[in-house]
């Protein structure tokens, strides 16, 4: 009798480890997917940031006359979606001749100061976000026309 006893309480008990032991199954499972997510979710503003700085290429050409400047290509803002700014640009004479002399110049205080070039037909700047532009000098007695591209961070 005393057997009959002990064996209708284990069968009583079963159902209920079973139902602790999927409970704690459960809490388990739980809290392992929020630690596989915790770092996941603790990223995700930082490849925001990288993504939101999208690079821009544009094509320019224009003239430039006998011991002229020109503005080439901008003003253009590089904002603070970008960590900072990357800038390149390039020019080529179309026809015969060299190419115009390039620069970068950035805005500031309300003026312009050059921060890359004349250094051929390529110029770039890695620097501070700002407002930008691209520059072409012509320093021969000629007309030149010329063509280029210019990359930049947005």
């Amino acid at each position: 009798m005393l057997e009959r006893c002990i064996l209708d309480w284990r069968a009583k008990q079963a159902p209920v480890r079973s139902n602790e032991l999927k409970k704690t199954h459960m809490n388990i499972g739980k809290y392992m997917k929020r630690l596989f997510l915790l770092p996941l979710v603790a990223l995700l503003p930082l490849s925001f940031q990288a993504s939101a700085c999208l690079t821009i290429k544009d094509s320019y050409s224009g003239t430039i006359p006998a011991n002229g400047t020109v503005i080439a290509y901008g003003p253009f803002t590089i904002g603070s979606t970008c960590t900072t700014a990357n800038i390149a640009s390039t020019v080529a004479a179309v026809g015969t001749g060299s190419a115009p002399q390039l620069y970068i110049d950035k805005l500031a205080g309300g003026s312009w100061v050059q921060v890359a070039g004349n250094t051929g037909t390529t110029a770039s700047y890695l620097g501070a976000v700002g407002t930008y532009r691209v520059r072409e000098v012509n320093a021969t007695a000629a007309v030149k026309t010329y063509n280029g591209t210019t990359s930049y961070g947005h």
